[in-house]
């Protein structure tokens, strides 16, 4: 038997398992859109009001929207989810020895611009060059939102 060490281990939160619902409700999300609450519970094999709690501090927190009312067979009318990918954006950097790939994205994965630049010469050329990359591609998505692009 394996012994234990206090070192080599941290004791996870009471709020680990809530974090992990979270992201696994944002996946769906992203992934199922639209879904109801009641369809994300379902998938995530919990009761409507965890789904719920959970769908409500995504939207505080400006991750999800609701959208467009659904036809329900009978009770309340289904309030759709969506994923508020747009107005989010990520800068994702792969830097090599052969050169450097910027990419631009909103939270959906959409791409929204790429840009490739010469190989590294120096750690100041990767602080400062690509620093400004990243600053372009962001500029770009600025005036294109600004144009209704």
């Amino acid at each position: 038997m394996p012994i234990i060490r206090r070192q080599d281990f941290t004791i996870t939160r009471r709020s680990a398992s809530r974090e992990i619902n979270r992201w696994i409700a944002l996946n769906l999300i992203r992934e199922q859109q639209p879904v109801s609450r009641a369809d994300l519970a379902r998938r995530m094999e919990t009761t409507r009001s965890h789904a719920g709690l959970l769908v409500n501090e995504l939207i505080g927190e400006g991750l999800v929207r609701e959208g467009a009312k659904g036809e329900g067979a009978r009770g309340p009318q289904p309030v759709f989810l969506y994923l508020r990918g747009q107005d989010r954006l990520i800068v994702a950097v792969d830097l090599r020895t052969s050169g450097s790939y910027f990419l631009l994205s909103d939270l959906t994965g959409r791409e929204i611009a790429f840009q490739t630049c010469s190989p590294i010469v120096s750690a100041e050329e990767v602080i400062e060059e690509r620093v400004d990359h990243i600053h372009n591609l962001l500029q770009k998505r600025l005036h294109n939102h600004a144009l209704g692009v």
